[in-house]
Formats: C-alpha cells, sequence, structure tokens
C-alpha cells in the first residue's frame, strides 16, 4: 500500500517475502563464481562502455541492481554487510552471501505457518554459538605453509604475489607492519626494514656525518615539539648526557641558528656530543606521535602548552636507545628502552583506531588521512615495515591489482591471528554435523531454527561441488564417511584428500564472521513486520523545469495548492 508522503509499505509475510527474495537473487548471480571451478558473470558498464567479464564476488554484488524497491533493499542489506566481511578480512563476500540467502530462504518457509518467533530465534542464536564452538575446536594455527594457501585463495590463485605476502609476514611478525604499495617496476618487490624508523631531517650536529649518515651509539634521547631557541633551557640534559658521558639526540620541531652554533662548538670541544633532528609529523599528530615516542624510548614529551618545560628536565625525563641512525631523510632507532606495556597500549590503541573504532572524522577524506597518520605512528612504534611495491606494464595495471593484494595482506593476518579451518566449505559442514548433535534436546520452534542453521551451512559446499562439476549429494557423504576434519574435496584436482596438505584453506576468523553475520541477519529477518520504502516518481507537470526532488520539496510545502 502507499501512504500520502509517496511511501510504500509493505507488512506481514510479504515483507518477509520480498526481502528474502532479493537476497536470493543476488546469492544466485554470486555463487556461480564460488570455488576454483567458478565461473564468469558478464557485468554492463554504467557508462556505456563494453561489457567487461568478473569472477570476483565483490565486484559483482557492488554492481547488482534489481527493479522492486523492496527486494533491493534485501540486496542492499545483504550486500553491505558480506563486503563488510572482505574489508576486515580480505575474503568470504560470496560465501556470505551465499549462506545467508540460503538461511534466509528457510527462515521464509518456516515463518510461513504460526511460530513462536522469540523461540525460534533463541534457537538459531543457541546453533549459531554451537557453530562457532565447534569451529574453534577445528581450528589449526598457521604455518608458512597454511599463511601462503590462504593468501593465495585470497588473491585469486596468484601464487608469486601469495609467496611474497608470506615472506613478508615471516620476516616483521606479528608486531610488524606490512604496506601494499604502487611500485615502478614490471615485478613485485619486496623490501623490509626494520628498527623504529621516521621521516626526518637533521637539523643540526655537533659532528660531520659520515658516508650521509650519523650514527649515535647510546645516545639519550629528548623530545621535544616546539623549536630549540634557548640553550640555557637544553643545558640541564646536556649536562646530564656530559656526566654519562653519552650523546644526546634531540627531537624538535625546529632549531635556532644561536642554539645550533653552540651545538657545534661543545662537539668540538669535546664537551657533549648533541645532534638535533625534526620530529616527525605535524601540529597536533606531532604531539601524538611524540607520546608513542616516549613510550618506546622511556622519558618524557615536552609538548606545547605542556605543564612542564625542558629547563626543569631530570634524569627521568631523557630516553635511551642502543643505536640511532640519521641520514638526509629519515631517522632509525634501534634497540629503545621504554616501558613495554605502554607502548602495547598504544599500540593496541592505534589499531583500534585504524578499524573505525576509535575517533571518528567528519568526511571520507578526512578518515583516510587520519587512518593514514595512524598507520605512520603505527610504524614507528612496531618497528618492522615490509612494503610490497606491486609491479606491472603500466600504472592503470598496477591499480587494479592493488585492492586484490591487499584482499591477501587482509587475509593472511586473518589466518595469522586466529588460525585456519578446512576450505571450500568443509569446515561449515562439519561443524554441522558436531553441532546437531549438541543440539538434540531443543524442542519445537527453537528446535526449528536451530535446524535453519545447520541445513543452510551446506549451502557453500554445496555450490562449490556444484560448479566444479560433481554431485553435492554425492561427495556429502564422501568427505563426511571420514573422521579427520581437514578431509574433504579438493575441487581444484577433483580428488578427496587432507586439505591441509593441498592448501585448501580458510581462516577461522573469515568463517566466524560469515557464520556470525548470517545468523543476526537471518534474526533480524525473523522480527521483521514491515518495509517501508519510496513509492514510484511522481510525474511532473507539463510546464515545471525542474527536477524530481525539487518537485517533491515544494509539493511537501504546498507551494502547488490551488
Amino acid at each position: 500500500m502507499t501512504n500520502g508522503k509517496n511511501c510504500r509499505v509493505s507488512d506481514g509475510f510479504g515483507a518477509l517475502g520480498k526481502l528474502s527474495s532479493g537476497m536470493r537473487i543476488l546469492a544466485e548471480v554470486v555463487a556461480v563464481t564460488l570455488g576454483p571451478g567458478g565461473r564468469h558473470v558478464i557485468l554492463e558498464h554504467r557508462s556505456g562502455l563494453a561489457p567487461r567479464l568478473s569472477k570476483d564476488g565483490v565486484e559483482i554484488a557492488r554492481t547488482m541492481e534489481v527493479a522492486g524497491r523492496e527486494e533491493e533493499m534485501g540486496v542492499r542489506l545483504l550486500r553491505d554487510a558480506a563486503i563488510s566481511i572482505s574489508a576486515s578480512v580480505g575474503d568470504g563476500t560470496t560465501t556470505a552471501i551465499v549462506l545467508s540467502a540460503a538461511l534466509a530462504t528457510r527462515c521464509m518457509a518456516a515463518s510461513s505457518h504460526p511460530l513462536n518467533v522469540s523461540e525460534m530465534r533463541y534457537g538459531l542464536a543457541m546453533a549459531g554459538a554451537t557453530v562457532l564452538s565447534e569451529l574453534a575446536a577445528m581450528a589449526r594455527p598457521a604455518d608458512q605453509h597454511a599463511l601462503q594457501a590462504v593468501a593465495r585463495t585470497a588473491v585469486n590463485g596468484d601464487a608469486p604475489l601469495a609467496a611474497l605476502l608470506a615472506d613478508a609476514y615471516a620476516r616483521v611478525g606479528s608486531e610488524g607492519v606490512i604496506k601494499i604499495e604502487m611500485g615502478n617496476a614490471m615485478h613485485d618487490v619486496l623490501d623490509v626494514k626494520l628498527g623504529h624508523r621516521f621521516e626526518s631531517l637533521l637539523l643540526a650536529s655537533g659532528l660531520p656525518a659520515s658516508a650521509g649518515e650519523r650514527q649515535l651509539l647510546r645516545p639519550l634521547t629528548l623530545l621535544h615539539d616546539g623549536e630549540l631557541d634557548d640553550l640555557q633551557a637544553l643545558i640541564p640534559a646536556m649536562e646530564i648526557a656530559r656526566a654519562e658521558q653519552r650523546p644526546l639526540l634531540i627531537l624538535a620541531g625546529d632549531v635556532s641558528d644561536g642554539v645550533r652554533t653552540a651545538i657545534v662548538r661543545n662537539a668540538r670541544e669535546n664537551v657533549v656530543d648533541v645532534t638535533v633532528v625534526r620530529a616527525p609529523m605535524f601540529g597536533d599528530t606531532r604531539q601524538e606521535c611524540l607520546g608513542d615516542l616516549a613510550a618506546l624510548c622511556g622519558g618524557s614529551a615536552f609538548v606545547e602548552n605542556g605543564f612542564r618545560t625542558i629547563a626543569a628536565l631530570s634524569r627521568d625525563d631523557l630516553g635511551s636507545v642502543d643505536r640511532a641512525v640519521v641520514d638526509a631523510g629519515s631517522a632509525i632507532l634501534h634497540g629503545a628502552h621504554g616501558d613495554a606495556r605502554e607502548r602495547q597500549d598504544r599500540i593496541a590503541l592505534l589499531r583500534s583506531e585504524m578499524e573505525g573504532s576509535g575517533r571518528s572524522t567528519a568526511s571520507p577524506s578526512g578518515q583516510l588521512d587520519h587512518s593514514d597518520k595512524c598507520q605512520e605512528r603505527l610504524q614507528i612504534l612496531l618497528g618492522a615495515t615490509a612494503s610490497l611495491q606491486l609491479g606491472g606494464a603500466t600504472d592503470v595495471a598496477i591499480k587494479a591489482r592493488m585492492p586484490i593484494a591487499e584482499n591477501g595482506r587482509r587475509a593472511l593476518l586473518a589466518a595469522a591471528s586466529t588460525g585456519v579451518l578446512p576450505g571450500g566449505g568443509v569446515a561449515m559442514l562439519r561443524a554441522a554435523l558436531a553441532a546437531r548433535s549438541r543440539l538434540s534436546t531443543l524442542q519445537d520452534d527453537a528446535r526449528l531454527g536451530a535446524e535453519a542453521l545447520l541445513s543452510a551451512l551446506q549451502a557453500p559446499f554445496a555450490w562449490v561441488v556444484r560448479n566444479s562439476g560433481h554431485q553435492p549429494e554425492e561427495c556429502l557423504d564422501r568427505v563426511l564417511s571420514e573422521a579427520d576434519c581437514f578431509h574433504g574435496l579438493d575441487a581444484a584436482r577433483g580428488c578427496y584428500g587432507d586439505l591441509h596438505a593441498a592448501g585448501v584453506l580458510d581462516s577461522f576468523l573469515m568463517v566466524r564472521k560469515i557464520v556470525t553475520v548470517a545468523t543476526s541477519m537471518a534474526g533480524s529477518l525473523l522480527s521483521t513486520g514491515a518495509l517501508v520504502c519510496r513509492g514510484g516518481e511522481t510525474a511532473l507537470p507539463e510546464n515545471f523545469q525542474g527536477t524530481q526532488q525539487v518537485y517533491r520539496k515544494l509539493a511537501a510545502g504546498g507551494a502547488f495548492d490551488s
């Protein structure tokens, strides 16, 4: 029905049916791409250019539109939730769409009869928790082979790229940063840099640099975000360094000519060796970064409008490192002696902000800028950075590979942090089998909700098998006839065996998110009683020269009332 505000309302079973219909339409299209035997989908170009082939579930889901507004709501609801999985763990969009649509269809079929929705949602939630428990028990720690296998799946079978991603992780570890960048060569290049590195500039040094760089052994560190324009304020720090017979490394915003001259004179007279470099970053972000460095090296960060000045510092306000290297464009700190717990807290906070759970900004460009700054601060704190520079014949080709490589990076990190499960839908298949016996005590509508999820968990496996030219029922029986959780069908080779050895693996985090999203969406679907969407476009008066949006605003204000 349509109300007076040009909105269309669907209620009751019809609302649920239209939502699930939109989900099913999307699932039927992307499902044909699932697995190594998946086929391509031809997508019309919105600008009228030549159609393009795609086997990427994310790209297909973003392109899909349906005519009915209610069905389109179902498409968008499922698409946005599924794409968020890929954005966080690098893979799993198609599987999430297939599972969620299969579960939605079963919930719709169940709701066509009188039932207790609360009981069914309870059974659905119990089944979801039990399945996740079984998946957690099934997961194995990810070794180098497993990490490369997960990355290879996420980068659409690009084995050399997956090998470089796995090598990057092996060299920087869980505490390092892996960056994807545009290269300037035909082939991919991996550049690994160790040490707490940041962009900087040598502002003052008492001794000349050798071979274009300045090396300091066991220096004390002083952190200050302003300009050093008062030599007297520096005397306490210089006296401490002289007494301990150690060089002094100062990170500051700038240094005046008078202070620079005094630093050179002190060094020539063998009083104290002082080196001043520009503090990393700018503005408020510089103050935050100096706080990071204080946690890393020890000591205090003296910032503008702070309660203390460097003229009143004590020994506890100075940090220390084993070695510092300063060249024309950067500074590297090795062997910092700060507070390990405070450093870990700052690392956790930065990662949280980068994932969007910290502070937010007003615009997408502002969010990107904030994320980049957090990434730069994180690199300094972690002290190990691997830059994977993608190659290609043209910039267009390189840019096309960057999101694929980023998916591989996310998938690899997800597997490294949470472990791996058998791929090809086998993990969900076996978890459903184990959970069914544990949920045998559920009754009536609760049992109906649990069974909806447990049966829907077979859908991803069935599509992988079907796309590979096999019969799902036959393959299901053969897979479940073996007790080993990692025994399954290697669809690429068309044989059964150990999926861990074959490299057919998924990250536990990805599968967990897929099951969680599908269960949550089904629960919301069951509790849906009505849909409200815009009605059809109103025909414009013959003499009206504006757009539909302008006409609606004028009409709402009574401009055309007689």
